[in-house]
Protein backbone atom coordinates (compact mmCIF):
# COMPACT_ATOMS: atom_id res chain seq x y z
CA UNK A 1 0.00 0.00 0.00
CA UNK A 2 1.41 3.43 -0.95
CA UNK A 3 2.37 5.76 1.86
CA UNK A 4 0.89 9.27 1.65
CA UNK A 5 2.16 12.44 3.27
CA UNK A 6 0.91 15.99 3.63
CA UNK A 7 2.72 19.33 3.90
CA UNK A 8 0.85 19.91 7.13
CA UNK A 9 2.35 18.47 10.33
CA UNK A 10 1.18 14.84 10.58
CA UNK A 11 -1.50 14.05 13.11
CA UNK A 12 -0.78 11.20 15.51
CA UNK A 13 -3.26 8.38 15.21
CA UNK A 14 -4.13 6.62 18.44
CA UNK A 15 -4.90 2.97 17.91
CA UNK A 16 -7.69 1.20 19.66
CA UNK A 17 -6.73 -0.20 23.05
CA UNK A 18 -9.02 -3.16 22.58
CA UNK A 19 -9.57 -5.37 19.54
CA UNK A 20 -13.30 -5.18 20.02
CA UNK A 21 -15.61 -4.72 17.04
CA UNK A 22 -17.81 -2.42 19.13
CA UNK A 23 -14.97 0.01 19.89
CA UNK A 24 -13.98 2.67 17.36
CA UNK A 25 -11.16 5.15 17.31
CA UNK A 26 -13.17 8.39 17.50
CA UNK A 27 -10.90 10.33 15.16
CA UNK A 28 -11.03 7.71 12.40
CA UNK A 29 -14.76 7.33 12.80
CA UNK A 30 -15.31 11.08 12.60
CA UNK A 31 -13.13 11.41 9.50
CA UNK A 32 -14.98 8.57 7.78
CA UNK A 33 -18.33 10.11 8.68
CA UNK A 34 -17.37 13.54 7.36
CA UNK A 35 -15.99 11.96 4.19
CA UNK A 36 -19.30 10.17 3.61
CA UNK A 37 -21.30 13.36 4.14
CA UNK A 38 -18.98 15.85 2.38
CA UNK A 39 -17.30 14.55 -0.76
CA UNK A 40 -14.35 16.70 -1.87
CA UNK A 41 -13.31 15.09 -5.13
CA UNK A 42 -13.28 18.44 -6.96
CA UNK A 43 -11.07 19.99 -4.28
CA UNK A 44 -8.63 17.10 -4.54
CA UNK A 45 -8.58 17.30 -8.34
CA UNK A 46 -7.90 21.03 -8.16
CA UNK A 47 -5.09 20.46 -5.65
CA UNK A 48 -3.42 17.81 -7.81
CA UNK A 49 -3.05 20.38 -10.60
CA UNK A 50 -2.64 23.69 -8.78
CA UNK A 51 -0.33 22.76 -5.89
CA UNK A 52 2.44 21.03 -7.90
CA UNK A 53 2.56 23.93 -10.35
CA UNK A 54 2.63 26.59 -7.65
CA UNK A 55 5.11 24.65 -5.50
CA UNK A 56 7.40 24.40 -8.54
CA UNK A 57 7.17 28.15 -9.13
CA UNK A 58 7.92 28.94 -5.47
CA UNK A 59 10.78 26.43 -5.49
CA UNK A 60 12.48 28.05 -8.50
CA UNK A 61 11.98 31.65 -7.35
CA UNK A 62 12.88 30.91 -3.73
CA UNK A 63 15.95 28.88 -4.65
CA UNK A 64 17.35 31.50 -7.03
CA UNK A 65 16.52 34.49 -4.83
CA UNK A 66 17.82 33.09 -1.57
CA UNK A 67 20.96 31.60 -3.16
CA UNK A 68 21.70 35.02 -4.63
CA UNK A 69 21.12 36.69 -1.25
CA UNK A 70 23.31 34.08 0.46
CA UNK A 71 26.12 34.55 -2.06
CA UNK A 72 26.09 38.33 -1.64
CA UNK A 73 26.10 38.14 2.16
CA UNK A 74 28.92 35.58 2.29
CA UNK A 75 31.02 37.16 -0.46
CA UNK A 76 30.67 40.89 0.10
CA UNK A 77 29.67 41.31 3.77
CA UNK A 78 32.53 39.82 5.80
CA UNK A 79 31.70 41.83 8.93
CA UNK A 80 28.00 41.38 9.38
CA UNK A 81 25.82 43.52 11.62
CA UNK A 82 22.73 42.18 13.35
CA UNK A 83 20.49 42.82 10.34
CA UNK A 84 22.81 40.94 7.98
CA UNK A 85 23.10 38.09 10.49
CA UNK A 86 19.32 37.70 10.60
CA UNK A 87 19.15 37.98 6.80
CA UNK A 88 21.76 35.23 6.46
CA UNK A 89 19.79 32.92 8.74
CA UNK A 90 16.55 33.85 6.99
CA UNK A 91 18.06 32.93 3.61
CA UNK A 92 19.23 29.56 4.96
CA UNK A 93 15.80 28.93 6.50
CA UNK A 94 14.02 29.81 3.25
CA UNK A 95 16.34 27.56 1.23
CA UNK A 96 15.67 24.60 3.52
CA UNK A 97 11.96 25.33 3.34
CA UNK A 98 11.69 25.51 -0.47
CA UNK A 99 13.77 22.33 -0.81
CA UNK A 100 10.86 20.43 0.77
CA UNK A 101 8.28 21.69 -1.75
CA UNK A 102 9.14 19.34 -4.66
CA UNK A 103 8.55 16.37 -2.33
CA UNK A 104 5.08 17.65 -1.43
CA UNK A 105 4.32 18.49 -5.07
CA UNK A 106 5.06 14.92 -6.18
CA UNK A 107 3.13 13.54 -3.20
CA UNK A 108 0.03 15.60 -4.02
CA UNK A 109 0.14 14.84 -7.76
CA UNK A 110 0.82 11.11 -7.32
CA UNK A 111 1.65 9.60 -3.91
CA UNK A 112 4.57 9.43 -1.45
CA UNK A 113 7.39 7.46 -3.08
CA UNK A 114 10.35 8.50 -0.91
CA UNK A 115 10.05 6.07 1.99
CA UNK A 116 9.39 6.34 5.70
CA UNK A 117 12.64 8.09 6.71
CA UNK A 118 12.26 10.96 4.24
CA UNK A 119 8.60 11.25 5.21
CA UNK A 120 9.64 12.17 8.76
CA UNK A 121 12.71 14.18 7.72
CA UNK A 122 10.98 16.31 5.07
CA UNK A 123 7.96 16.95 7.28
CA UNK A 124 10.22 18.01 10.18
CA UNK A 125 12.31 20.22 7.89
CA UNK A 126 9.17 21.83 6.48
CA UNK A 127 7.71 22.68 9.89
CA UNK A 128 11.01 23.83 11.42
CA UNK A 129 11.82 26.26 8.61
CA UNK A 130 8.21 27.35 8.22
CA UNK A 131 8.39 28.82 11.72
CA UNK A 132 12.06 29.82 11.75
CA UNK A 133 11.57 32.05 8.70
CA UNK A 134 8.76 33.91 10.45
CA UNK A 135 10.79 34.17 13.66
CA UNK A 136 13.84 35.64 11.87
CA UNK A 137 11.64 38.29 10.25
CA UNK A 138 10.36 39.17 13.73
CA UNK A 139 13.94 39.35 15.03
CA UNK A 140 14.80 41.88 12.33
CA UNK A 141 11.99 44.16 13.51
CA UNK A 142 13.24 43.78 17.10
CA UNK A 143 16.74 44.69 15.96
CA UNK A 144 15.44 47.86 14.30
CA UNK A 145 13.48 48.70 17.44
CA UNK A 146 16.56 48.39 19.65
CA UNK A 147 18.66 50.34 17.15
CA UNK A 148 16.31 53.28 16.69
CA UNK A 149 13.52 53.53 19.26
CA UNK A 150 15.36 52.37 22.37
CA UNK A 151 18.36 54.57 21.61
CA UNK A 152 16.11 57.60 21.13
CA UNK A 153 14.37 56.99 24.48
CA UNK A 154 17.72 56.98 26.30
CA UNK A 155 18.66 60.37 24.86
CA UNK A 156 18.82 63.31 27.25
CA UNK A 157 17.22 65.68 24.73
CA UNK A 158 13.66 65.57 23.40
CA UNK A 159 12.88 65.09 19.70
CA UNK A 160 9.74 65.03 17.65
CA UNK A 161 9.70 61.27 17.10
CA UNK A 162 8.41 61.36 13.53
CA UNK A 163 10.99 63.85 12.28
CA UNK A 164 13.76 62.25 14.32
CA UNK A 165 13.02 58.84 12.86
CA UNK A 166 12.91 60.16 9.30
CA UNK A 167 16.19 62.01 9.75
CA UNK A 168 17.85 58.99 11.34
CA UNK A 169 16.70 56.63 8.59
CA UNK A 170 17.93 59.12 6.00
CA UNK A 171 21.33 59.22 7.70
CA UNK A 172 21.53 55.44 7.90
CA UNK A 173 19.97 54.74 4.50
CA UNK A 174 21.39 57.04 1.85
CA UNK A 175 19.47 57.12 -1.42
CA UNK A 176 21.81 59.08 -3.67
CA UNK A 177 21.71 56.35 -6.34
CA UNK A 178 17.90 56.37 -6.35
CA UNK A 179 17.85 60.15 -6.79
CA UNK A 180 20.46 59.99 -9.56
CA UNK A 181 18.42 57.33 -11.35
CA UNK A 182 15.26 59.43 -11.06
CA UNK A 183 16.95 62.56 -12.45
CA UNK A 184 17.69 60.68 -15.67
CA UNK A 185 14.82 58.18 -15.99
CA UNK A 186 11.81 60.31 -15.00
CA UNK A 187 12.39 63.32 -17.30
CA UNK A 188 12.96 61.00 -20.28
CA UNK A 189 9.88 58.89 -19.56
CA UNK A 190 7.72 61.92 -18.76
CA UNK A 191 8.77 63.45 -22.09
CA UNK A 192 7.79 60.25 -23.93
CA UNK A 193 4.39 60.11 -22.21
CA UNK A 194 3.87 63.83 -22.86
CA UNK A 195 4.46 63.47 -26.61
CA UNK A 196 2.42 60.26 -27.03
CA UNK A 197 -0.40 61.45 -24.77
CA UNK A 198 -0.58 64.88 -26.39
CA UNK A 199 -0.69 63.55 -29.96
CA UNK A 200 -3.06 60.65 -29.22
CA UNK A 201 -5.57 62.61 -27.16
CA UNK A 202 -5.52 65.65 -29.49
CA UNK A 203 -6.29 63.28 -32.37
CA UNK A 204 -9.10 61.67 -30.36
CA UNK A 205 -10.46 65.10 -29.41
CA UNK A 206 -10.34 66.32 -33.03
CA UNK A 207 -12.24 63.28 -34.31
CA UNK A 208 -14.91 63.53 -31.62
CA UNK A 209 -15.46 67.27 -32.13
CA UNK A 210 -15.28 67.19 -35.95
CA UNK A 211 -17.19 64.03 -36.89
CA UNK A 212 -19.44 63.22 -33.91
CA UNK A 213 -21.89 66.14 -33.56
CA UNK A 214 -24.49 64.00 -31.75
CA UNK A 215 -22.49 62.13 -29.16
CA UNK A 216 -23.78 59.05 -27.38
CA UNK A 217 -22.81 58.28 -23.79
CA UNK A 218 -19.61 56.48 -24.80
CA UNK A 219 -18.44 59.41 -26.90
CA UNK A 220 -19.29 61.81 -24.06
CA UNK A 221 -17.06 59.89 -21.66
CA UNK A 222 -14.34 59.57 -24.31
CA UNK A 223 -14.43 63.33 -24.87
CA UNK A 224 -14.07 63.99 -21.14
CA UNK A 225 -11.36 61.33 -20.88
CA UNK A 226 -9.38 62.97 -23.69
CA UNK A 227 -9.65 66.38 -21.98
CA UNK A 228 -8.62 64.86 -18.65
CA UNK A 229 -5.62 63.11 -20.20
CA UNK A 230 -4.53 66.27 -22.01
CA UNK A 231 -4.65 68.28 -18.79
CA UNK A 232 -2.73 65.51 -17.05
CA UNK A 233 0.10 65.17 -19.57
CA UNK A 234 0.50 68.96 -19.69
CA UNK A 235 1.73 68.80 -16.06
CA UNK A 236 4.45 66.22 -16.80
CA UNK A 237 7.05 68.62 -18.31
CA UNK A 238 6.88 70.70 -15.12
CA UNK A 239 7.63 67.64 -12.97
CA UNK A 240 10.34 66.48 -15.37
CA UNK A 241 12.18 69.81 -15.09
CA UNK A 242 11.66 69.83 -11.31
CA UNK A 243 13.16 66.34 -10.93
CA UNK A 244 16.09 67.01 -13.25
CA UNK A 245 16.90 70.41 -11.74
CA UNK A 246 14.57 72.11 -9.26
CA UNK A 247 11.25 74.02 -9.23
CA UNK A 248 11.66 77.23 -11.23
CA UNK A 249 8.03 78.13 -11.95
CA UNK A 250 7.03 80.00 -8.81
CA UNK A 251 4.55 79.46 -5.99
CA UNK A 252 1.31 79.91 -7.99
CA UNK A 253 2.20 77.31 -10.61
CA UNK A 254 3.37 74.98 -7.84
CA UNK A 255 -0.17 74.82 -6.43
CA UNK A 256 -1.87 74.98 -9.84
CA UNK A 257 0.17 72.22 -11.49
CA UNK A 258 -0.06 69.94 -8.44
CA UNK A 259 -3.84 70.40 -8.23
CA UNK A 260 -4.24 69.84 -11.98
CA UNK A 261 -2.12 66.69 -11.75
CA UNK A 262 -4.14 65.14 -8.90
CA UNK A 263 -7.53 66.13 -10.28
CA UNK A 264 -6.90 64.64 -13.72
CA UNK A 265 -5.06 61.64 -12.27
CA UNK A 266 -8.34 60.57 -10.63
CA UNK A 267 -10.78 61.89 -13.24
CA UNK A 268 -9.09 59.82 -15.96
CA UNK A 269 -9.54 56.63 -13.93
CA UNK A 270 -13.14 57.56 -13.06
CA UNK A 271 -14.08 58.16 -16.71
CA UNK A 272 -12.63 54.77 -17.67
CA UNK A 273 -14.90 53.22 -15.03
CA UNK A 274 -17.87 55.24 -16.28
CA UNK A 275 -17.55 53.70 -19.73
CA UNK A 276 -18.25 50.28 -18.24
CA UNK A 277 -21.28 51.81 -16.49
CA UNK A 278 -22.35 53.43 -19.77
CA UNK A 279 -24.31 50.40 -20.90
CA UNK A 280 -26.40 50.25 -17.72
CA UNK A 281 -27.05 53.88 -16.74
CA UNK A 282 -28.13 57.02 -18.55
CA UNK A 283 -27.56 60.64 -17.49
CA UNK A 284 -24.02 60.62 -18.86
CA UNK A 285 -23.63 64.41 -18.66
CA UNK A 286 -24.66 64.44 -15.01
CA UNK A 287 -22.32 61.56 -14.24
CA UNK A 288 -19.45 63.30 -16.07
CA UNK A 289 -20.04 66.46 -14.01
CA UNK A 290 -20.04 64.33 -10.85
CA UNK A 291 -16.72 62.79 -11.83
CA UNK A 292 -15.13 66.22 -12.27
CA UNK A 293 -16.56 67.35 -8.91
CA UNK A 294 -15.22 64.29 -7.07
CA UNK A 295 -11.82 64.62 -8.73
CA UNK A 296 -11.70 68.28 -7.71
CA UNK A 297 -12.60 67.36 -4.13
CA UNK A 298 -9.85 64.75 -4.01
CA UNK A 299 -7.31 67.38 -5.10
CA UNK A 300 -8.19 69.77 -2.21
CA UNK A 301 -5.18 68.62 -0.10
CA UNK A 302 -2.92 69.76 -2.94
CA UNK A 303 -4.55 73.18 -2.91
CA UNK A 304 -4.04 73.46 0.85
CA UNK A 305 -0.68 71.84 1.58
CA UNK A 306 1.44 72.06 -1.58
CA UNK A 307 3.82 75.04 -1.65
CA UNK A 308 7.34 75.98 -2.68
CA UNK A 309 10.26 75.50 -0.29
CA UNK A 310 13.69 77.12 -0.58
CA UNK A 311 16.20 74.37 0.19
CA UNK A 312 19.20 76.62 -0.43
CA UNK A 313 19.55 80.18 -1.76
CA UNK A 314 17.90 80.27 -5.18
CA UNK A 315 17.01 76.54 -5.19
CA UNK A 316 13.30 75.83 -4.75
CA UNK A 317 11.25 72.64 -4.58
CA UNK A 318 7.49 72.09 -4.87
CA UNK A 319 5.95 69.55 -2.50
CA UNK A 320 3.28 69.13 0.19
CA UNK A 321 4.09 70.25 3.73
CA UNK A 322 1.78 68.54 6.23
CA UNK A 323 3.49 69.93 9.31
CA UNK A 324 3.85 67.46 12.17
CA UNK A 325 1.35 65.00 10.64
CA UNK A 326 3.32 64.04 7.55
CA UNK A 327 3.20 60.27 8.00
CA UNK A 328 -0.53 60.26 8.78
CA UNK A 329 -1.35 62.29 5.68
CA UNK A 330 0.93 60.23 3.46
CA UNK A 331 -0.69 57.00 4.64
CA UNK A 332 -4.18 58.43 4.20
CA UNK A 333 -3.48 59.65 0.66
CA UNK A 334 -1.82 56.38 -0.36
CA UNK A 335 -4.70 54.27 0.93
CA UNK A 336 -7.11 56.69 -0.74
CA UNK A 337 -5.25 56.17 -4.00
CA UNK A 338 -5.32 52.38 -3.54
CA UNK A 339 -9.07 52.52 -2.89
CA UNK A 340 -10.39 55.27 -5.19
CA UNK A 341 -7.70 55.02 -7.84
CA UNK A 342 -7.59 51.25 -8.27
CA UNK A 343 -9.67 48.87 -6.16
CA UNK A 344 -13.14 50.43 -6.53
CA UNK A 345 -12.75 51.20 -10.28
CA UNK A 346 -11.46 47.66 -10.89
CA UNK A 347 -14.39 46.13 -8.99
CA UNK A 348 -16.84 48.37 -10.87
CA UNK A 349 -15.36 47.44 -14.25
CA UNK A 350 -15.37 43.73 -13.39
CA UNK A 351 -18.99 43.88 -12.20
CA UNK A 352 -20.43 45.85 -15.10
CA UNK A 353 -18.45 44.13 -17.84
CA UNK A 354 -19.33 40.71 -16.41
CA UNK A 355 -23.00 41.72 -16.48
CA UNK A 356 -22.58 42.94 -20.05
CA UNK A 357 -20.85 39.66 -20.93
CA UNK A 358 -23.66 37.55 -19.46
CA UNK A 359 -26.25 39.51 -21.46
CA UNK A 360 -24.24 39.13 -24.67
CA UNK A 361 -23.89 35.39 -24.12
CA UNK A 362 -27.61 34.94 -23.48
CA UNK A 363 -28.79 37.11 -26.40
CA UNK A 364 -26.00 36.05 -28.83
CA UNK A 365 -26.07 39.20 -30.97
CA UNK A 366 -23.76 39.58 -34.02
CA UNK A 367 -20.21 40.46 -33.00
CA UNK A 368 -20.65 38.94 -29.54
CA UNK A 369 -17.19 37.34 -29.50
CA UNK A 370 -15.43 40.57 -30.50
CA UNK A 371 -17.29 42.57 -27.84
CA UNK A 372 -16.40 40.06 -25.11
CA UNK A 373 -12.74 40.02 -26.13
CA UNK A 374 -12.64 43.82 -26.08
CA UNK A 375 -14.22 43.96 -22.61
CA UNK A 376 -11.64 41.51 -21.30
CA UNK A 377 -8.84 43.48 -22.97
CA UNK A 378 -9.99 46.71 -21.32
CA UNK A 379 -10.04 45.19 -17.83
CA UNK A 380 -6.69 43.46 -18.35
CA UNK A 381 -5.10 46.68 -19.65
CA UNK A 382 -6.32 48.61 -16.62
CA UNK A 383 -5.02 45.93 -14.24
CA UNK A 384 -1.62 45.57 -15.94
CA UNK A 385 -1.00 49.33 -15.98
CA UNK A 386 -2.20 50.13 -12.45
CA UNK A 387 -1.65 47.08 -10.25
CA UNK A 388 2.18 47.28 -9.99
CA UNK A 389 2.02 50.96 -9.00
CA UNK A 390 -0.68 50.42 -6.36
CA UNK A 391 1.12 47.39 -4.96
CA UNK A 392 4.30 49.45 -4.60
CA UNK A 393 2.34 52.23 -2.89
CA UNK A 394 0.87 49.71 -0.45
CA UNK A 395 4.32 48.30 0.38
CA UNK A 396 5.58 51.86 0.91
CA UNK A 397 2.73 52.37 3.38
CA UNK A 398 3.80 49.24 5.27
CA UNK A 399 7.33 50.64 5.29
CA UNK A 400 6.08 53.88 6.85
CA UNK A 401 4.16 51.85 9.44
CA UNK A 402 7.46 50.14 10.38
CA UNK A 403 6.11 46.70 9.44
CA UNK A 404 9.56 46.30 7.89
CA UNK A 405 12.37 48.82 7.71
CA UNK A 406 15.29 47.37 5.81
CA UNK A 407 17.29 50.05 3.97
CA UNK A 408 17.89 47.88 0.91
CA UNK A 409 14.18 47.14 0.62
CA UNK A 410 13.39 50.84 1.00
CA UNK A 411 15.75 51.66 -1.85
CA UNK A 412 14.28 48.95 -4.08
CA UNK A 413 10.78 50.24 -3.37
CA UNK A 414 11.88 53.74 -4.36
CA UNK A 415 13.20 52.39 -7.66
CA UNK A 416 10.01 50.38 -8.14
CA UNK A 417 7.83 53.41 -7.38
CA UNK A 418 9.49 55.49 -10.09
CA UNK A 419 9.24 52.73 -12.70
CA UNK A 420 5.69 51.54 -11.88
CA UNK A 421 4.38 55.11 -11.66
CA UNK A 422 5.75 55.81 -15.13
CA UNK A 423 4.14 52.62 -16.45
CA UNK A 424 0.82 53.65 -14.89
CA UNK A 425 1.03 57.04 -16.60
CA UNK A 426 0.96 55.23 -19.95
CA UNK A 427 -2.78 54.83 -19.42
CA UNK A 428 -3.31 58.31 -20.85
CA UNK A 429 -1.63 57.13 -24.09
CA UNK A 430 -3.03 53.63 -24.54
CA UNK A 431 -6.42 53.47 -22.85
CA UNK A 432 -8.21 56.11 -24.98
CA UNK A 433 -6.89 54.44 -28.13
CA UNK A 434 -8.05 51.04 -26.90
CA UNK A 435 -11.52 52.34 -26.08
CA UNK A 436 -11.76 54.31 -29.30
CA UNK A 437 -10.78 51.41 -31.53
CA UNK A 438 -13.32 49.15 -29.83
CA UNK A 439 -15.96 51.10 -31.79
CA UNK A 440 -16.34 50.43 -35.51
CA UNK A 441 -18.06 53.80 -35.92
CA UNK A 442 -15.08 55.58 -34.38
CA UNK A 443 -12.69 53.83 -36.75
CA UNK A 444 -14.78 55.12 -39.64
CA UNK A 445 -14.64 58.63 -38.19
CA UNK A 446 -10.88 58.35 -37.77
CA UNK A 447 -10.40 57.22 -41.39
CA UNK A 448 -12.53 60.12 -42.59
CA UNK A 449 -10.53 62.57 -40.48
CA UNK A 450 -7.18 61.26 -41.71
CA UNK A 451 -8.43 61.29 -45.31
CA UNK A 452 -9.46 64.93 -44.90
CA UNK A 453 -6.06 65.84 -43.47
CA UNK A 454 -4.24 64.01 -46.29
CA UNK A 455 -6.35 65.70 -48.97
CA UNK A 456 -5.51 69.08 -47.51
CA UNK A 457 -1.83 68.20 -47.37
CA UNK A 458 -1.89 67.05 -50.99
CA UNK A 459 -3.75 70.18 -52.04
CA UNK A 460 -1.09 72.46 -50.57
CA UNK A 461 1.83 71.33 -52.84
CA UNK A 462 -0.35 71.42 -55.98
CA UNK A 463 -1.61 74.90 -55.20
CA UNK A 464 1.92 75.96 -54.36
CA UNK A 465 3.29 74.57 -57.67
CA UNK A 466 0.47 76.24 -59.62
CA UNK A 467 1.15 79.58 -57.96
CA UNK A 468 4.89 79.12 -58.58
CA UNK A 469 4.22 78.40 -62.27
CA UNK A 470 2.08 81.51 -62.63
CA UNK A 471 4.69 83.59 -60.81
CA UNK A 472 7.42 82.28 -63.13
CA UNK A 473 5.32 83.12 -66.19
CA UNK A 474 4.72 86.60 -64.86
CA UNK A 475 8.46 87.01 -64.25
CA UNK A 476 9.27 85.91 -67.83
CA UNK A 477 6.66 88.24 -69.29
CA UNK A 478 7.96 91.05 -67.14
CA UNK A 479 11.52 90.46 -68.27
CA UNK A 480 10.50 90.43 -71.96
CA UNK A 481 8.53 93.65 -71.53
CA UNK A 482 11.52 95.21 -69.84
CA UNK A 483 13.78 94.14 -72.75
CA UNK A 484 11.42 95.61 -75.29
CA UNK A 485 11.23 98.88 -73.41
CA UNK A 486 15.01 99.04 -73.16
CA UNK A 487 15.35 98.33 -76.91
CA UNK A 488 12.91 101.05 -77.78
CA UNK A 489 14.60 103.67 -75.60
CA UNK A 490 18.21 102.82 -76.67
CA UNK A 491 19.49 103.87 -80.26
CA UNK A 492 21.13 101.10 -82.24
CA UNK A 493 24.72 101.11 -83.49
CA UNK A 494 23.92 102.54 -86.94
CA UNK A 495 22.01 105.47 -85.53
CA UNK A 496 24.89 106.30 -83.18
CA UNK A 497 27.37 106.26 -86.12
CA UNK A 498 25.16 108.54 -88.15
CA UNK A 499 24.80 110.98 -85.35
CA UNK A 500 28.55 111.02 -84.73
CA UNK A 501 29.23 111.68 -88.44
Amino acid sequence: MATTASPLPPTTKVASSENSSSFYDYEYYLEDLIFMVCRKDEVLSFGRVFLPLFYSLIFVLGLVGNLLLLAVLLRFVPRRRMTETYLLNLAISNLLFVVTLPFWGISVAWHWVFGSFLCKAVSTLYTMNFYSGIFFISCMSLDKYLEIVASSENSSSFYDYEYYLEDLIFMVCRKDEVLSFGRVFLPLFYSLIFVLGLVGNLLLLAVLLRFVPRRRMTETYLLNLAISNLLFVVTLPFWGISVAWHWVFGSFLCKAVSTLYTMNFYSGIFFISCMSLDKTRAKSLLLAATVWAVALAVSIPDMVFVRTHENSPGVWDCYADYGGHGTVWKLFLRFQQNLLGFLLPLLAMNFFYSRIGSVLVSLRPPGQSRALKMAIALVVAFFVLWFPYNLTLFLHSLLDLQVFGDCGLSQRLDYALQVTESIAFLHCCFTPVLYAFSSRRFRQYLKAFLATVLRRQQALPSSYSESSRLTAQEDVMGMSDLGERQAESSPDKGDREKNSA
